[in-house]
């Protein structure tokens, strides 16, 4: 009897620490959040005004704006120029969190059959791997989360090819008519050659 007290409490502790953890991340990410409506508003304002110069057909690196980057940063911000700049970081970030969410599910499916693992241990995976990187998503969420916003699409991408491999052909037209969908809108706003 003593032991099964012993695992009881065991396992209330244990879900009390992952229930702190994750709100620990929601708050760590609602703060980024607010660090972008309320104070700085990070680099998607450059993106963006990069993404409309190649909308309008404009030299890119006028007044050696944004010469680090080559010009697919700037196709890849193009969409975003149908919204303005506010309403784009508004769209960005959230999309960006879920793309995150989206590629830690990815890494699962794809890794399930070499690597199975159970719940918990899922659990503590992701978290030491989101921990072991949060430096680097905490400052990407802190513009905006535009590069994590490109490593789901690249993610998605892959996930799409390895369905496709496994039969899967419904799930894979599905994820690459989202990535069709998300830069549709750039087909009929690029200048004409």
């Amino acid at each position: 009897m003593a032991e099964t007290v012993t695992l009881a409490a065991w396992d209330r502790r244990a879900i009390l620490l992952r229930r702190s953890l994750v709100a620990i991340c929601v708050f760590a990410v609602g703060f980024q959040w607010a660090t972008i409506f309320f104070g700085r508003h990070g680099d998607l304002p450059y993106h963006w005004e990069w993404g409309r110069r190649f909308v309008a057909g404009e030299f890119l690196y006028t007044g050696g704006f944004h010469i680090p980057y080559r010009p697919f940063w700037a196709m890849a911000y193009a969409p975003l120029t149908a919204l303005p700049v506010q309403a784009a970081q508004a769209l960005v970030f959230p999309l960006a969190v879920a793309g995150l969410a989206v590629v830690v599910w990815i890494l699962d499916r794809l890794t399930r059959r070499l690597w199975p693992i159970d719940r918990p241990g899922l659990f503590w995976t992701n978290a030491a791997a989101l921990f072991l990187t949060s430096r680097f998503l905490l400052h990407d969420l802190a513009h905006s989360g535009g590069n994590s916003l490109l490593l789901f699409l690249v993610w998605a991408g892959i996930g799409a090819a390895v369905a496709a491999a496994r039969g899967f052909p419904r799930v894979a037209g599905r994820t690459l008519s989202l990535s069709r969908w998300t830069f549709g809108a750039l087909a009929g706003r690029l200048p004409a050659a």
